[in-house]
């Protein structure tokens, strides 16, 4: 029984690989077939191979158990080609390393399906090294690899799908996604597929969309210099599980109510030629055990918006750092709401407020920082934060108005802040200082104190209306309801 089944519009290659074919059956017995060499899949025929190698046709299919001592190319190609050489595998397929697209002129798509499907490398397997390349495993099918690549050079783009419950690419090393490519390479999960690797790395003109569930060691989004910037989406059912997190540059989303990421420590901004931009959106939930810093030697944005969550041990705004909590209140009268459970330092960065309502933990402040309040109808809540020592370090308050029934708390009483923390509050045009009432909302000094001078102006001019009325009406004779003048009415009645 012949375990390759192939087609090709030449004969002549068709029989040659034919005859590759039959000299392999014949060292292997019955158990599946062995090649002492490489495996090429969609060739010109003018190719010259090593004598040990087999110069596959166009398309190639494997459904019995296959190992080939060296390495795997599809479309390893000189020349220029219309059609992408194709390799389907079905059942076990092993290989030291695998090329799927080689050659600044060829094209290779591999198709690992099923539940009786396999491909084990060896040594790295590369989608995309020096030219497009397409990797799709589904319906339970697995993959291994020492050392797993997206798009390895200037020409190579790659684009690797995993798909459907089962389904699973187990790594040892590095996956890296994208890099030094002019083109974009992409990583997609779908539908319960897994994958598995020591580290994950998303560079320059990479994307990926986890709607299955990662386990890795570490994830780094590093994404400046040339080529495009890294997005990378945890969304749907998708579930990343990372002990570190690093976003030097580049965007990162978890989107979707049942989008979870789980980290220990993040860093976002960590690239000096670059930005991190990342949001926590509609349901999205990351838990993180450790500190989540953002803004460092590059800028930073972390935005949680309606129902994104974020909880944390403790988040640190960095000066070139900003987190946005977003809120919003809907025609219906429903509001929804970023959530964020963490005590929030602030080391010389932003916390924006817009249009927020809700509750965030503690505040410490450990360099002089800002809180602007963003839209209208801010309802920011802070834990009792008394505990800090703010040191000497001014809180600049932008946009905050009780005019637009904003509002800012600390804990549920007069003691959530100390009267050195009130201290340091700096409200602008409204002066230094605040107080705190007995429910824990807190209001700038000068509006309980000394009227604003729009304000004292204004009450000054109604006090001079009331007196110059007053004078006016001792001086004018009396009048009734009609008008009449007390001249028109007998003397006892107009006294």
């Amino acid at each position: 029984m012949n375990m390759f089944s192939t087609h090709s519009g030449s004969p002549a290659r068709s029989s040659a690989w034919s005859q590759a074919l039959l000299l392999a059956l014949s060292v292997t017995g019955a158990s599946g077939a062995v090649i002492n060499g490489n495996l090429y899949v969609g060739n010109e025929n003018d190719y010259v191979f090593p004598q040990n190698d087999v110069n596959g046709p166009q398309a190639v299919n494997i459904t019995e158990p296959t190992q080939i001592t060296g390495d795997v190319y599809v479309s390893h190609d000189e020349s220029w080609i219309t059609l992408p050489g194709v390799l389907t595998v079905t059942s076990g397929l092993t290989s030291d390393r695998g090329y799927i697209g080689f050659g600044i002129h060829g094209r290779g798509v591999a198709v690992v399906r099923g539940s009786n499907a396999s491909w084990t490398t060896a040594r790295e397997l590369y989608v995309g090294h020096s030219a497009p390349g397409v990797l799709l495993v589904d319906k339970g099918a697995q993959v291994s690899s020492r050392g797993a690549f997206l798009g390895r050079t200037f020409y190579g783009s790659g684009q690797a799908v995993i798909a459907d419950p089962g389904s699973r690419w187990v790594n040892q090393g590095l996956f890296q996604v994208g890099g030094q490519s002019r083109d974009v390479s992409t990583l997609s999960l779908y539908n319960g597929a897994e994958l598995r690797t020591d580290q994950l790395a998303f560079m320059a003109s990479s994307g990926a969309y986890l709607g299955g569930t990662v386990n890795t060691g570490a994830t780094t989004v590093e994404s400046g210099g040339s080529g495009l910037v890294a997005s990378v989406s945890v969304g749907g059912s998708g579930v990343l599980n990372t002990p570190t997190l690093e976003v030097g540059a580049g965007t990162f989303i978890v989107d979707g109510f049942a989008a979870k990421l789980n980290s220990t420590s993040a860093s976002l901004g960590t690239n000096r030629s670059g930005a991190a931009k990342v949001g926590v959106y509609s349901g999205g939930v990351w838990t993180n055990t450790g500190s989540i810093q953002v803004g460092g030697a590059g800028d930073a944005d972390l935005t949680v918006h309606n129902r994104g969550n974020v909880n944390a041990d403790t988040l640190d705004i960095r000066p070139k750092g900003r987190l946005v909590l977003v809120g919003e209140t809907f025609f219906s009268g429903r509001r929804e709401d970023a959530s964020l459970s963490a005590t929030l330092v602030l080391n010389g960065g932003v916390l924006e407020a817009k249009g927020f309502h809700g509750t965030i933990g503690a505040l410490d402040m450990r360099v002089s920082s800002t809180l602007e309040f963003s839209g209208v109808d801010v309802d920011l809540a802070f834990a009792d934060s008394s505990a800090f020592d703010w040191g000497a370090n001014l809180l600049d308050v932008v946009g905050y108005s009780l005019s637009d029934g904003s509002s800012l708390r600390f804990g549920v009483n007069a003691a959530g802040l100390t009267a050195g923390q009130l201290s340091l509050f700096n409200f602008g045009a409204q002066g230094l200082g605040a107080t705190i009432d007995a429910a824990g909302f807190v209001t700038p000094l000068s509006a309980t104190a000394v009227p604003e001078p729009a304000t004292a102006a204004t009450l000054a001019a109604l006090g001079a209306l009331g007196i110059a009325g007053w004078w006016r009406r001792r001086r004018e004779p009396a009048r009734d309801l009609l008008g009449a003048r007390s001249g028109d009415f007998p003397r006892g009645l107009a006294e």
